[in-house]
């Protein structure tokens, strides 16, 4: 994962043909989050968790079976029952598969339904909104919409930290240097790095702190 600068995790993980390919990137004993890319054609063998994954769709549509068939459109996710499922691909796509084993926000995530992430919080005229996803010792996944023109005190995260836009367009001031982000890319800070979030148009992002 590229520190300091705008990224797209399909353009740095781009699917391969007839392979399957994944790249940590973070683990731990309680949690883990892995970017996977799928040629069409080939899938992810029948896995069974005892705690919740949470899939995320960043390029393409990515598909689990759970056991019935679910599709999920660039931008959606899911977060499949406690049951045997596999994900597969009929054309290339890139998915994001968050561990957690305690902290999801059962409230807000409903399992086994698709979702859009930013349609799971709204815009607040003058206001920034900020919903937790997952919220646990070890990790911390947030969504935040911003109206045009707020932003973010500067301020450092408590760990390692990623943010991918979901909506609109932001630009973050990292360590005095900004970089503008639009929908499907994403940014990641080194530890300790102090940053700002300001919204140039409503702008939508999830945050994932790794403590």
């Amino acid at each position: 994962m590229k520190r300091g600068q705008v990224f797209t995790f399909a353009g740095t993980n781009a699917p391969r043909a007839g392979m399957t390919i994944s790249e940590t990137l973070f683990m731990s004993p309680e949690e883990h989050a892995t970017i996977f890319s799928i040629a069409a054609g080939t899938d992810i063998s029948e896995e069974f968790y005892p705690h919740p994954y949470l899939y995320l769709s960043l390029s393409g549509e990515t598909r689990v079976e759970a056991p019935s068939l679910r599709v999920l459109p660039e931008g959606s996710a899911l977060l499949p029952q406690k049951t045997p499922f596999r994900v597969l691909a009929q054309d290339p796509c890139v998915f994001l598969e968050i561990e957690a084993k305690e902290g999801f926000c059962m409230n807000l995530i409903k399992t086994d339904e698709v979702f859009a992430l930013k349609d799971l919080l709204p815009y607040e005229e003058g206001k920034i909104v900020n919903a937790d996803i997952v919220n646990n010792p070890h990790m911390k996944m947030a969504l935040m919409s911003f109206d045009a023109g707020c932003a973010t005190p500067e301020h450092a995260a408590g760990g390692d930290a990623m943010m991918l836009c979901l909506e609109g367009e932001g630009v973050i001031t990292n360590e005095g240097v900004p970089h503008t982000v639009q929908q499907g890319e994403s940014f990641s800070f080194r530890p300790g790095a102090m940053h700002k979030v300001a919204a140039v148009t409503r702008f939508k992002m999830m945050v994932m702190i790794v403590r």
